[in-house]
């Protein structure tokens, strides 16, 4: 009777210890999803100035340009510019929706962590986009503003 008692304690614990660690890796997959989300966030922000500036110097090019086909490829540059920084701007207001406490310790079930995490590594893949963005409208921009 000993015996069998203490084979299920053993596997009863095994199965506990196994469950734990399961909602541990999903916790740290979570964690380590929103760490990156965030540092591309973070990477991507003080380009924000860089835009902005940019664009009041297309402004300026459109409103001194001699030609048409010059204020035009201004004009375009400029709305890339614009673009991406609205998409920067909907990026952020979305994700605060769906994640208000990004910057605080959350408290989710083994359940809730891997949802939690489906919707994370969405947004992975915008803020990355938000990114390509981002940096790809200012290199144009300063590319033809260099002509």
């Amino acid at each position: 009777m000993n015996k069998y008692l203490i084979i299920a304690l053993v596997f009863t614990s095994v199965t506990l210890l196994s469950c734990n660690n399961s909602e541990k890796s999903s916790e740290k997959k979570y964690e380590s999803a929103m760490t990156h989300v965030l540092e591309v966030h973070d990477e991507v922000m003080p380009e924000m100035t860089k835009l902005n500036n940019l664009i009041s110097k297309l402004q300026e090019k459109i409103d001194t340009s001699d030609t048409k086909e010059k204020a035009k490829l201004y004009q375009n540059a400029m709305n890339d510019l614009k673009g991406a920084h609205a998409f920067m701007m909907e990026w952020m207001r979305d994700f605060a929706e769906k994640f208000p406490n990004a910057l605080k310790e959350p408290n989710y079930t083994e359940k809730e962590y891997e949802e939690k995490l489906n919707t994370l590594e969405a947004e992975e893949k915008e803020v990355k986009e938000m990114k390509r963005r981002v940096n790809n409208s200012i290199k144009e921009a300063e590319k033809l503003l260099a002509e």
